[in-house]
């Protein structure tokens, strides 16, 4: 008795479109639910693996500020900052990396890079946030954006609209403007000077955006 052989059958057409727009679909929903980068939090990192940053065999590389000043720091706390810091530290010679920012600034990236946070304050924001940008420190961004916030009054809200505009991503810039539109009224009686500022600065950029 003859056995016949089983043959599996080739998928239709319809089933290869309905199985490549089920890819088509992942890869659009994948990168539209990215979140912002200023919405990263850093990992909390091992303590035997945190204890390298203490002894002095350890710290591999020394770090040039602007003012020619130099600091020894362990290369992989500052590289995992940002992939700009990682790039010029696989382009530096004989272990020297330049910086271009200020000790007491580069003292807070440093300290941002070994224990996962800095001090932040009026004195040292704007310079913080400049080293963010240029250098590409996300979580530094971060970080001076929401101080920024936390400081918001009607007093500050126009100052802290500017930098935010200039050195922060928009998430930090539409919360203070729906803090701005929510209290005009306020702006009106109390600050009638930061209402002719914040009349200008948007008719100032909208000039210029266009």
């Amino acid at each position: 008795m003859k056995v016949k052989k089983e043959y599996k059958r080739k998928p239709s057409k319809q089933q290869l479109d309905s199985a490549s727009a089920t890819v088509r679909m992942s890869l659009r929903s994948h990168s539209k639910n990215k979140k912002c980068a200023c919405l990263m939090k850093p990992v909390k990192v091992n303590k035997s693996f945190a204890d390298l940053r203490d002894p002095e065999l350890y710290l591999n590389l020394q770090v040039i500020a602007n003012d020619d000043s130099s600091t020894l720091v362990h290369s992989l706390y500052l590289c995992a900052l940002s992939d700009k810091i990682f790039s010029m530290f696989l382009q530096c010679e004989d272990k020297k990396m330049f910086l271009n920012m200020s000790p007491n600034v580069l003292r807070s990236v440093i300290q941002l890079g070994n224990y996962g946070f800095c001090d932040i304050s009026d004195d040292n924001i704007v310079p913080l946030m400049k080293a963010g940008k240029e250098f590409e420190i996300v979580y530094l961004s971060n970080l001076c954006g929401e101080e920024l916030w936390r400081k918001i009054s009607h007093s500050t809200a126009v100052d802290s609209l500017k930098l935010a505009r200039q050195f922060l991503c928009s998430h930090i810039v539409e919360r203070i403007e729906i803090f701005i539109r929510r209290n005009f009224s306020d702006f009106i009686l109390e600050e009638p000077l930061q209402v002719k500022n914040i009349v200008l600065f948007y008719i100032r950029f909208r000039i210029i955006s266009s």
